[in-house]
């Protein structure tokens, strides 16, 4: 390489990767004080929601793949012993595949902790090249990087432990693919974009609806501004054509394997959309998870959802920003500045829901665009989730924050202080509640089961449905039940007749009929049966092991 050309990429691989990835994990570290203190002790998450459970999709996935050489959408390992399909589940495998190097000198722990931090730095970053790509201002795409990933909707899905909605980093690099797709066409942009949207859909099927659905957005938008179908001339047709070929091949299997499910069976877990939609305030009044949450209880207390889903507010810097944007939209047409406005409207007035709620109060007999897009588009009906839609409100104010903020610098001038104060007011207003750290005392008698040379399924009656699945990660021995997103109702009605069993203490059936060789028990219940033998006592006396003797 040349000496000239290699110093040019040094300081473009300074200015453009590593300075902003470095102030993006100094924010981190300061938002989240002190979790970092603990990052070898404590997982980053809350104890009693979902980030157990995905500690245990990435220690499933490097599993499967490293060891047992399978599929990982399907396990053995839960639901013992009927197995369970996991394609409906929130897998995320995408943080499952960057976990297996991590595991081979991290521990899990670690390595989760390592994926919360590494989707907070390159979503902040994935955020700043898309900002810039519009923008070509350095310091507002830098900003416009921070505002999208240290949003009040990333933290939240931090604390309740939604790896998969942590991983939101592969969104603004589709979307900037997908600009250049339609601009400049040709087959490395298609194999590009579809390479980067088979990234999101590994991450999460949410975020891969909403890049399709912002695709066809793009799509219709410049057909309309053009006045022409222009996706039938000759090299824009056929790169389209080669992106959706490699889309269908990529993604294809998973997608029909989840619709075949869904239509064969009745899924259960999924949420319901009323429960979990955006109110009409929530971009404009500080939530639940804010810092100064207690400011403005007058009004979260009134959500449905208000500690988790709901909290979305933008600030009223970036409020201000935007509506001096949508002022001066005239000068910013070529960055496709209504385009933009109409994204983040589009996308907010569908996080609102089947039904619109103004300050907590369902209005009552009003249509809502949801419903509507949800009838034409039915797979809309298995999200369940539409306040998460707000992850691209949040992108598409991050673009329209730094074409603004470029203007707002240039008109100030001298007056750059100015910028300063609203840039402080805005690091303020994005101050998350304190997060929760989680340390998992590991009972002896894990360690006992994890000896055990019988093989056989784990029937555990005290650990509860998420702490029960990172105890499998220690013994390794596939588990009656299981904690799994979505699960079919057949494979629940046969769960049922095993906790029949158990209930009736028909010990001798569950051993034979259905291959359960271990029991973790409350430490007062009494099991009698000549097979079954105490391996251990939990050391607080809370719970027991119990084991099957082949001896017998």
């Amino acid at each position: 390489m040349n000496p000239s050309k290699k110093s040019t990429f040094v300081v473009r691989l300074l200015d453009y990767c590593i300075a902003p990835g470095a102030l993006y994990f100094f924010l981190f570290c300061v938002y989240s004080f002190p979790l970092l203190l603990h990052f070898n002790t404590h997982f980053f998450t809350h104890p009693l929601l979902d980030g157990i459970q995905n500690v245990w999709n990435l220690w499933w996935v490097d599993k499967a793949l490293t060891v047992l050489y399978q599929s990982p959408w399907q396990t053995p390992y839960l639901h013992y012993p009927f197995g369970v399909t996991l394609v409906g589940h929130t897998l995320n495998p995408f943080n499952g595949f960057l976990a297996i190097p991590l595991l081979r000198f991290l521990t899990l722990l670690q390595a989760y902790n390592a994926i919360v931090i590494f989707s907070f730095v390159a979503g902040g970053l994935s955020a700043f090249y898309l900002a810039y790509y519009f923008s070509r201002s350095y310091w507002p795409s830098v900003v416009a990087g921070a505002l999208f990933t240290f949003s009040g909707y990333h933290f939240i899905h931090m604390e309740t432990g939604h790896l998969q909605l942590i991983a939101l980093e592969w969104i603004p690099l589709f979307v900037l693919c997908a600009h250049r797709l339609l601009a400049r066409p040709g087959l490395m942009i298609s194999v590009a974009s579809a390479a980067v949207l088979f990234l999101v859909f590994l991450c999460d099927y949410y975020y891969f609806m909403y890049c399709c659905m912002f695709l066809c957005i793009l799509i219709a938008w410049k057909a309309l501004c053009q006045r022409k179908l222009f996706f039938l001339e000759k090299e824009q047709f056929f790169s389209l054509i080669s992106f959706l070929i490699i889309v269908a091949a990529t993604t294809g299997p998973q997608i029909f394997s989840l619709f075949s499910l869904s239509r064969n069976e009745e899924l259960l877990g999924i949420h319901q959309p009323l429960e979990y939609s955006a109110d009409l305030f929530s971009p404009f009044i500080h939530g639940a998870f804010w810092r100064f949450a207690g400011l403005t209880e007058f009004y979260w207390k009134r959500l449905p959802c208000y500690f988790g889903e709901c909290s979305l507010h933008l600030g009223w810097v970036v409020i201000f920003v935007l509506g001096y944007a949508w002022r001066k939209r005239g000068q910013l047409k070529e960055a496709g500045m209504g385009l933009w406005f109409f994204v983040l409207c589009f996308f907010f007035v569908l996080s609102l829901g089947p039904s619109l709620h103004v300050f907590g109060t369902k209005v009552p007999h009003l249509l809502m665009p949801y419903q509507v897009l949800s009838f034409i588009f039915p797979p809309l009906r298995l999200s369940g989730v539409p306040a998460r839609m707000s992850v691209m409100v949040f992108l598409s104010a991050s673009v329209i924050f730094a074409l603004g903020l470029r203007l707002l610098a240039e008109r100030l001038g001298k007056r750059r202080w100015v910028v300063a104060a609203l840039l402080a007011v805005l690091f303020l207003e994005y101050f998350p509640a304190r997060l929760s750290l989680f340390k998992i005392h590991v009972p002896d008698y894990l360690i006992t089961l994890r000896k055990e040379k019988v093989a056989g399924g784990v029937f555990d009656a005290v650990n509860g449905r998420t702490l029960s699945l990172y105890f499998q990660t220690i013994h390794e021995k596939p588990l009656v039940f299981g904690y799994v997103s979505r699960i079919p109702k057949s494979l629940d009605e046969k769960n049922d007749v095993l906790s029949f069993l158990f209930q009736r203490k028909d010990f001798a059936r569950l051993y034979q009929d259905f291959g359960i060789k271990y029991f973790i028990v409350p430490e007062q219940l009494e099991i009698k049966d000549d097979r079954l033998s105490v391996r251990l006592l939990g050391e607080d006396g809370y719970a027991k092991l119990y084991g099957l003797s082949e001896k017998k």
